[in-house]
């Protein structure tokens, strides 16, 4: 029951990637004076999602409002990223994103591949902590991800993890 909706949350979660980095761009907008940009930005990509959506549901259903959502978050993250360039000087290295796109894609191929799509809970749970594993060893394979990238999260994680003291 669960795998009927694997197909599409595999493209929307590359879609949120560039929702991310639509927020990263909006607030680096934002807050260099320039709302009505990202408010422009978030609506013709909203525009554009609607429209590709209406144009590949009645093909594909599901995986077409998918895809749609996916391209259209794609062209948000562009243009971000063009405003950001022009305004700043640089947003993300094309190094970096040639870098995530070969992770991305190295986690696309094993999901399809190598791990098989059936099963339970416990394995989509599995599964999905596998590929997060893959994910974050391709970045640090590709030197994306360096050793003090990876110190730099252990120490978040033991940051949370820590008791919260009350009251002085």
């Amino acid at each position: 029951e669960y795998w009927a909706g694997a197909s599409i949350f595999s493209i929307l979660s590359v879609g949120y990637l560039f929702f991310a980095g639509m927020v990263v761009g909006a607030n680096l907008l934002t807050g260099s004076g320039r709302p009505m940009t990202s408010a422009a930005i978030f609506g013709g990509t909203l525009a554009l999602s609607a429209g590709l959506c209406a144009m590949l549901i009645p093909h594909w259903g599901g995986i077409g409002a998918a895809l749609a959502t996916c391209g259209a978050m794609f062209a948000g993250f562009a243009a971000f990223g063009t405003m950001c360039y022009f305004k700043f000087g640089t947003f993300i290295p094309p190094s970096t994103a040639v870098r995530i796109a070969m992770g991305v894609a190295g986690v696309y191929a094993l999901s399809h591949y190598v791990l098989p799509s059936s099963g339970g809970i416990l394995w989509l749970f599995a599964r999905l902590v596998a590929l997060f594993v893959a994910y974050v060893v391709l970045l640090v394979v590709t030197g994306e991800l360096s050793r003090a990238d990876l110190q730099v999260l252990k120490s978040l994680r033991r940051k949370s993890s820590a008791p919260v003291k009350e009251g002085p």
